[in-house]
């Protein structure tokens, strides 16, 4: 019976993560750089996420009305990695913001509140002859109607009679 020697050696880094796991130092620091990355990358991924949809929710506030937009929430700091005394590395924050500021939405115009007793025809409805809008300051309860003739916003006149709206302010009808 024989016996063929073969050699045992480092077969070099993993194709596919990079990692050598044969025991030496060099391979361990190279190791924990290799980790401190990904862990890295990591991080500022769930970051990003985060952040991203507290600027969204906060966005959507600011257009809403609800909030002013002049405290945009700030990008957080990015993880980034170092290098210890020792060699070995690690993920740490950084002092550089994960990304750019998200444009910030313009604040919505103020509100019109409605005038009591005003009665405030809007525009023409392109397409719907007799249909036109209700003027932001109008103050009118469904089925009312003029008793004169009005002038709308575009400047139409004559006797309109107002369509509710559960969503919004509703439409004048111009009848007469």
């Amino acid at each position: 019976m024989s016996t063929t020697v073969v050699p045992i050696g480092d077969p070099g880094p993993d194709p596919i993560t990079g990692i050598d796991p044969w025991p030496s130092l060099a391979n361990a620091q190279n190791n924990s750089a290799i980790a401190a990355k990904n862990q890295a990358a990591l991080y500022n991924a769930s970051v990003l996420t985060v952040y991203m949809n507290a600027f969204g929710a906060w966005s959507a506030s600011v257009t809403a009305g609800k909030i002013s937009n002049a405290n945009p929430p700030q990008p957080p700091l990015a993880w980034t990695t170092v290098v210890g005394s020792d060699g070995f590395s690690s993920a740490v924050i950084g002092t550089s913001p994960i990304c750019a500021l998200p444009p910030i939405p313009p604040n919505p115009p103020v509100p019109v509140n409605p005038v009591p007793g005003c009665v405030a025809v809007g525009i023409a409805i392109v397409g719907s002859s007799p249909w036109f809008t209700v003027g932001l300051q109008d103050s009118a309860p469904g089925g009312y109607q003029t008793p004169v003739p009005v002038t709308s916003a575009d400047g139409v006149t004559g006797i309109f009679r107002k369509f509710a709206f559960f969503a919004g302010n509703g439409w004048y009808e111009k009848v007469g």
